[in-house]
């Protein structure tokens, strides 16, 4: 899956989605930075923008702080959000800014955290980027992560935003860039893979003072990199 500009039918193909969902092709292209969204729709019928994590069947979160009553939202109407990482070089209000959507869902519910939850998510890029695939509805799946309510999870999400913005610069970018082979690092007995070693930065996005919603959580947007890390999995090399 690759973005472009625009896409002939005669060189567009069909690209699987992320098996045993019903997501669309993840995105796993840099996005040139003047293509970033100055603002973010984010359509979010089961209220997972507010922080208050749910699982699938409806139970909290075990290891989540307290969380108050998921809310319920007007389903007609999207949270407008606007980009604050990488900081944006005009004002999102203006007519010149580019404007991308995300949909959340709590059945996405990927994995929780110790400040925040992580949501796959379908978005749908601002133009005039475009995916040269025949995906659903023209969209590629991205992971959103969420901060819990309370100000030290939502400053730990920022703090992270702006790791995530540094490591995108151009002095750190190849960290988020894929390559093909295998290393062979000294103190080691097997060779290891070459791969990027921090996922795609998309950007970082706050609830616009606009907004009629009091209480959402900002928002992180990176690359799906796949299943979650599981340590106890790992050989004594690799830890």
């Amino acid at each position: 899956m690759v973005i472009d500009y625009e896409q002939s039918d005669e060189d567009a193909y069909e690209p699987e989605s992320i098996p045993g969902t019903d997501l669309p092709p993840k995105l796993e292209e840099f996005l040139p930075k003047e293509f970033y969204p100055d603002v973010l729709l984010v359509h979010d019928a089961d209220g997972c923008a507010f922080g208050d994590t749910l699982l699938p069947n409806g139970s909290v979160e075990e290891d989540q702080p307290s969380p108050p009553k998921r809310h319920r939202v007007d389903t007609s109407e999207a949270h407008r959000y606007k980009r604050v990482f990488p900081a944006p070089t005009s004002e999102c209000s203006s007519d010149k800014a580019r404007v991308a959507s995300l949909y959340l869902c709590a059945t996405h519910l990927g994995g929780v955290g110790h400040h925040s939850s992580v949501y796959r998510a379908p978005f749908a890029l601002p133009e005039p980027l475009t995916t040269n695939s025949r995906s659903q509805n023209g969209q590629v799946t991205v992971i959103a992560k969420i901060a819990f309510v309370g100000s030290d999870p939502r400053q730990s999400l920022e703090n992270e935003a702006k790791i995530f913005d540094t490591l995108s610069s151009e002095k750190y970018r190849h960290m988020q860039q894929d390559w093909c082979g295998l290393n062979v690092i000294g103190g080691l007995l097997n060779p290891v893979p070459v791969g990027s070693v921090v996922p795609k930065f998309y950007g970082y996005y706050v609830p616009d003072d606009q907004g009629k919603h009091k209480g959402l959580s900002p928002i992180l947007l990176t690359e799906d990199c796949g299943q979650c890390v599981d340590p106890q999995q790992l050989s004594c090399e690799a830890q």
